[in-house]
């Protein structure tokens, strides 16, 4: 039997959107979430595409990732849009 798991982009919006937390760096997010450095980079900018989170970069180069509200968040709409197109296509059975 294969366990189910959460995915690595659920588990960086639990970790940026928890009590007490604004912003968190990557290497913090490796820490707190145990996953690889390169899956929370590559979650974090696909996540960043989709307006869910943002990026505040320092002098020194160090980002530091915070989640903006759930409202901004565009992957929710995408999913619904395409879902109403696909319903719309469908043909009914006779």
């Amino acid at each position: 039997m294969k366990l189910k798991r959460t995915t690595t982009t659920v588990e960086i919006l639990e970790a940026l959107r928890a009590p007490g937390v604004d912003f968190m760096s990557a290497r913090a997010l490796v820490t707190a979430t145990g996953e690889p450095y390169n899956r929370i980079t590559a979650a974090l900018h696909a996540l960043r595409h989709y307006r869910a989170v943002d990026v505040v970069i320092e002098a020194d180069g160090i980002g530091w990732w915070f989640a903006l509200p759930s409202e901004s968040d565009q992957r929710q709409h995408v999913c619904r849009e395409i879902a109403m197109e696909i319903h719309r296509r469908r043909k009914p059975k006779d």
